[in-house]
């Protein structure tokens, strides 16, 4: 049954503008956006073996290497207890983790890739929703802002099991080789493996996704095998589209919100905008156009750490192109919002001025904006 996850009648809160961490180094290939337009820092295709890697950081968390031991699906779902004994937050286990991202995933408060790790994307994802809600701003989920929280996440189980179709199986995957002129050869920009598109799918690391399914060869895995993946389900575009009045990027905090007419939030992700030596734009800007699975358009001439000697290069569609899934051209030559191939990466890394969100995220935003939206930068 369709219904309002935005009840709570309260415009929106300041959550604090607290500025983040940057981390993620530049490196050498870096393309411009669609049109001449930007891109990140960072932006690039994770070789087959690091998408396969039980050790993976990102996402906005400590940057520590995760462990190798499995995640419990029944732990998981029992989190549920663990706000009796106290408020979860930095403190709670790997399972917990899981158990909160998900539910702030369904109700619309993306914390980004799922890690099951206290990050600053699910820290600011809980103020998000606590401010949302109407309750007072805190970095913790207890036990009434969890009452909340289950029911704008429709009392949803946490987990799903997924059955891996024909179709999943056949791909197409491809190994991707690392230089820009090199991927301008190719046809497409595809995932690179089975295990980074149901990363995609279901909007959580690779390494956790292993660890949820420690007996799954995903790289051998055969259509009709059951995988436990996250419950990240959303509500339909056609239910946010019709009051989706602004989109509001905040580039202290590095987030984007929907808003309505009456400035209440529909929904809340991460992303990453502009270093201070290529800031995002400020002020009121429009949505001019907006384009699904574009080509690439690396221009070094409108970048400043690529020598404008390097020639032009025309990238094909795909999830790992450097804009990702989503082209949105804003009404600032050279500005958009765009997708990425390294969702671990929205967050904490920078882009040349542009705004960054995961390929899920992305999708979602492509469904309910229209040209001529609203988008503010604060």
């Amino acid at each position: 049954m369709e219904r309002s996850l935005w009840k709570f009648g309260r415009p929106w809160t300041a959550l604090g503008n607290d500025a983040r961490t940057r981390r993620g180094a530049r490196i050498s290939w870096m393309a411009a956006a669609l049109v001449a337009a930007c891109t990140l820092a960072d932006a690039r295709a994770l070789p087959a073996q690091a998408l396969d890697a039980s050790a993976s950081g990102g996402g906005g968390a400590s940057g520590s290497a995760m462990t190798a031991a499995p995640l419990s699906a029944a732990g998981v779902r029992e989190a549920a207890r663990a706000v009796a004994r106290g408020p979860m937050g930095a403190a709670s286990t790997p399972d917990e983790l899981l158990h909160l991202q998900a539910l702030l995933d369904g109700a619309g408060f993306a914390p980004g890739a799922i890690d099951a790790k206290w990050s600053d994307n699910t820290r600011l994802a809980v103020r998000a929703f606590r401010a949302a809600a109407g309750l007072p701003l805190a970095d913790e989920i207890d036990a009434d802002a969890y009452a909340h929280l289950v029911e704008a996440a429709d009392a949803r189980d946490p987990l799903a099991s997924y059955t891996l179709t024909a179709a999943d199986v056949r791909g197409p995957y491809r190994r991707l080789p690392a230089g820009t002129y090199a991927k301008a050869r190719l046809d497409c920009l595809c995932y690179q493996s089975l295990l980074e598109m149901l990363g995609e799918r279901f909007h959580v690391t690779p390494a956790v996704l292993k660890r949820l399914n420690p007996d799954v060869d995903f790289a051998r895995a055969a259509a009709g095998t059951a995988v436990v993946v996250p419950n990240v389900a959303r509500r339909s575009a056609a239910s946010v589209a019709p009051r989706l009045a602004r989109l509001v990027v905040d580039r202290g905090q590095g987030s984007l919100r929907g808003e309505d007419a009456a400035g209440r939030p529909l929904f809340w992700m991460p992303v990453s905008v502009g270093s201070p030596e290529e800031p995002s734009p400020s002020g009121r800007l429009k949505v001019v156009s907006i384009t699904r699975d574009p080509h690439y358009h690396f221009n070094p001439r409108v970048l400043g750490d690529v020598p404008d000697s390097r020639p032009d290069a025309h990238l094909p569609p795909g999830p790992n192109s450097p804009v990702g899934v989503l082209w949105m051209q804003l009404s600032k030559a050279h500005v958009g919002i765009h997708g990425t191939a390294d969702p671990e990466l929205v967050g904490p890394g920078m882009s040349h001025g542009c705004v960054r969100v995961t390929n899920w995220d992305a999708r979602f935003l492509a469904d309910v904006a229209r040209p001529g939206l609203e988008v503010r930068f604060l």
